[in-house]
Formats: structure tokens, C-alpha cells, sequence
């Protein structure tokens, strides 16, 4: 049977689960811990995501992450390949480290504190600790204290801030929140609208809609949302993609942009025309441009296939 595609998005905040092959160890002494934590650091200073937690068990990995340069899956995938490899290494050993691929769930920003929470509370639930910041594979220390070892790579503050005006009132506020939870059972700390997306059914189908998924007829991803996601792929300010400039990354963008729009997202020349402030034979170019780089440049695909996300029928929601 064929296994049901991943929603992801860039721009998203997603709560991600992976786990050892046959409940074997990920992780087998501190090093290993270390190493895992390394990686993810140098994918932060690449600015390829942004995580706000992470909590690593001898068999499991969850992290809440949100992907701005490159899709979720090649990002953690490069992570997760590195890890085994250094640990099939270590070991002398051969096969998958981990169990098929990683769980995903795509959650509202307003549920990031919650994501948080769950993740930092997960050794608690579980009995291998009584608080969690006496846990040193998880990022609840850097939330409560500071000078924390791997503090700098999760984006606290961003998650703080919604708890007070000053760091050490907003650290003592999460702290509360986090205990608030501490004697529930173990979860994510988000409830599954449909498979891959969590939040209520209003988020689920705004989801779908900027994905492109079919859904009981509803319209096509907006222009809008194609040219935020280009942005946050190229890394370059949305309106800068409408200019006439030359720069190279700006005009693989437009390329990204036009041919993602008419031959993905069903949108016609005269309204990408519109939207990129350009005539139609310029669009019709970029297309035609696009869509040759697709069948020759591998990284220009692998570009265009992050843009679009898919085309795909969805599961019926709740």
C-alpha cells in the first residue's frame, strides 16, 4: 500500500517524532547526544530552520521547528542521515537507525507554547525525571535559565515574550506554565485535525488551500502565498520579487514564482502578469524557462518541487 504524503510548508512551525528502528537506541552515550545537538546547531547558523525545542530520548526525537530555506523533510533528513551514519559508524554496524520515515504535523503559531511545553515535559511524563529542567536533553533549560550550554539554538525569546515583558518574568511565567502540565499524560500537546496538520478545522482547511489540495472545491493557493513561499526559499523580501533587478537569486525567484503558479497551481499568464507587475510574453518566458530547468537542472527541481509542495487529494476532516 502506498503511504500517505507528508503535509509540510515552509514558513510553518511543525512538531516532528522520530524514533529508533525496532525500538532500538538513537542515542548511546552523552557524545551521541552531543553530536545529534551539533548538527542541529549547524542547521541553525545556516538559518535553514528555526527551532524552538527539541527533546532527545535514548529511543525518540522530538523537536517543534519551523523550515525557511529548505522543506522539512531534506532538512531533517540531512540531520538524521548524518546522525546514523556517525552512529553505524561508530558501532560497526549496518541498516536503518532509524523507523521509516519521521512523523510531521504542521500546527497553528499559537500552539508553539503548548508544542513547547509537551516536548519539555515528555521526560517528566514518562517518570525518567521529576522536573524538567533537570533534564539535559531537552531545551526547557534554556526557556528557564540562561547560560545554558545549547541555548543558542532554539529561538526562546520569540516563545517567551507572549509570557512577560522582561526575560526573567517571562522565564519564571513558563516555568509555571510548563508545571501546570506536568501531571497529564504524555502527548504532543496539539490535537490532529486531519493526518499531517493539527489545530481545529478552520486552520486544517486554510492549510490545504495554501497547499494546492483539492478539497470539496476550494480555490487554488493565492498568488500571495506562492510568492511567501518563494521568498522564504530564496531568502529574499517578497516585493523584490516583482522588481526588474538582475540579481541572480532574484531571477531564479521569478522563475520559481511564474512556472509554480501556471503549471502547478493552475493560475493563468494574465493574472502572474498582473501580480509580477510584467507583460504576458515576459511570464510566458519565465515559464518556459522554468519548466527547461526542471527536466535538466536537478537544483532547480528539487527548488520548484519545495515551492509547490504537491498537488494532492486530502483525507475528509473531522
Amino acid at each position: 500500500m502506498a503511504r500517505t504524503r507528508r503535509f509540510t510548508l515552509l514558513g510553518h512551525p511543525h512538531v516532528v517524532v522520530a524514533r529508533g528502528n525496532n525500538r532500538a537506541p538513537l542515542f548511546y552515550d552523552d557524545t551521541d547526544f552531543e553530536a545529534y545537538l551539533e548538527k542541529l546547531r549547524e542547521m541553525v547558523r545556516d538559518q535553514l530552520f528555526t527551532l524552538y525545542a527539541y527533546c532527545l530520548m535514548r529511543q525518540e526525537i522530538r523537536l517543534v521547528i519551523r523550515p525557511t530555506r529548505k522543506d522539512l523533510a531534506r532538512s531533517v533528513q540531512a540531520v538524521h542521515t548524518a546522525h546514523a551514519r556517525r552512529i553505524n559508524n561508530r558501532l560497526g554496524r549496518t541498516g536503518h537507525l532509524f523507523e521509516g520515515r519521521f512523523r510531521s504535523l504542521i500546527i497553528p503559531d499559537e500552539a508553539i507554547p503548548a508544542a513547547v511545553r509537551a516536548a519539555h515535559l515528555w521526560p517528566v511524563r514518562v517518570d525518567r525525571v521529576r522536573r524538567p529542567e533537570t533534564y539535559p536533553w531537552s531545551s526547557h533549560r534554556a526557556y528557564v535559565a540562561s547560560g545554558d550550554e545549547w541555548g543558542d539554538l532554539v529561538a526562546a525569546w520569540s516563545v517567551l515574550e507572549e509570557f512577560g515583558e522582561t526575560l526573567p518574568v517571562a522565564q519564571r511565567a513558563f516555568a509555571r506554565f510548563a508545571l501546570e502540565a506536568a501531571l497529564e499524560p504524555d502527548s504532543l500537546g496539539v490535537t490532529e485535525a486531519i493526518p499531517g496538520i493539527a489545530g481545529d478545522r478552520r486552520f486544517a482547511e486554510t492549510v490545504l488551500a495554501e497547499l494546492g489540495v483539492v478539497w470539496r472545491g476550494r480555490r487554488r493557493p493565492a498568488l500571495k502565498t506562492l510568492a511567501t513561499r518563494v521568498s522564504l526559499l530564496m531568502n529574499v523580501p517578497t516585493e523584490d520579487i516583482k522588481s526588474s533587478s538582475r540579481v541572480q537569486d532574484l531571477v531564479v525567484a521569478r522563475r520559481l514564482l511564474a512556472t509554480t503558479a501556471v503549471r502547478s497551481a493552475g493560475r493563468s499568464v494574465t493574472e502572474v502578469a498582473a501580480f509580477m507587475n510584467r507583460d504576458k510574453a515576459q511570464v510566458s518566458r519565465l515559464v518556459a524557462q522554468g519548466m527547461h530547468l526542471a527536466r535538466t537542472d536537478e537544483a532547480f527541481r528539487a527548488l520548484l518541487e519545495s515551492v509547490r509542495g504537491g498537488r494532492r487529494q486530502s483525507p475528509p476532516l473531522k
